[in-house]
C-alpha cells in the first residue's frame, strides 16, 4: 500500500543494528517509507500490519525465530511480499522459509545494490498484479452486466 506520499511502504526487522540503518538509509533515498523494529513483538505492537507492502525479515531474533514469525506474517498479510535474511547459509532453512511465504532469501553480508534490485522488481511485480486483478475484475463486472442486459 502507498503511503500519503504515494510510497510503498518497507518493514525491516532485525536485531542487527547496522543492517537496520545501513538498509533503512538506501531505501529512504529512493523513496520507500521505512519502518523498522528489532523484535517480533514491537512489529505487532505498531500501528498496523496491514499498511506494509514488503517485509525484510532476519531468521535470528531474539524473542522468535524469523520462520515461526514469517509463518505469523503469512497468517496475517498472505499478499505481503516477504524477504528473509541470514548469516548462515543452510538449504533446509532456505526451504522451510519459501515453503512459509518468503519469495527471496539473502545472506549476510547483504549487497545494497543487489537487495535494492530485487526489492524493487518485487514491488514492481506487486503493483502490476494488482492493477491487473483491478483491470481483470472491471472487465468481468462489465462482461457480466452485459451478459445480464441481455436476458431482459
Amino acid at each position: 500500500m502507498k503511503n500519503e506520499e504515494g510510497e510503498k511502504t518497507i518493514l525491516i526487522v532485525t536485531n542487527d543494528g547496522n543492517i537496520l540503518s545501513d538498509v533503512a538509509a538506501i531505501f529512504e533515498q529512493n523513496r520507500y517509507h521505512v519502518v523498522t523494529a528489532k523484535t517480533e513483538k514491537k512489529v505487532l505492537d505498531k500501528d498496523d500490519i496491514t499498511t506494509y507492502d514488503l517485509v525484510l525479515l532476519d531468521i535470528t531474533m531474539p524473542d522468535i525465530n524469523g520462520a515461526e514469525f514469517l509463518a505469523k506474517l503469512q497468517k496475517i498479510r498472505p499478499d505481503m511480499i516477504k524477504i528473509l535474511m541470514t548469516d548462515y547459509a543452510n538449504l533446509e532453512c532456505a526451504v522451510e522459509s519459501l515453503t512459509k511465504g518468503a519469495v527471496w532469501y539473502f545472506i549476510k553480508p547483504l549487497e545494497s545494490k543487489k537487495l535494492f534490485k530485487v526489492v524493487a522488481m518485487l514491488l514492481q511485480e506487486q503493483e502490476a498484479e494488482k492493477t491487473n486483478t483491478i483491470n481483470n475484475r472491471g472487465i468481468d463486472e462489465k462482461y457480466i452486466m452485459r451478459l445480464s442486459e441481455s436476458f431482459y
